[in-house]
């Protein structure tokens, strides 16, 4: 897997959805910021 910025929002968000959603707790959006104003954006 390449190490894109969305390559990696979309890694960050399975893999912390995985360890805090129990049921009271959702993960919703994740961003990962590449520079000031460029960023990637996982979210259900």
């Amino acid at each position: 897997m390449n190490p894109t910025a969305e390559n990696i929002a979309r890694l960050v968000f399975e893999r912390l959805a995985e360890r805090v959603e129990d049921g009271r707790v959702r993960l919703e959006r994740v961003e990962v910021w590449e520079t000031p104003r460029s960023r990637a954006v996982c979210e259900r």
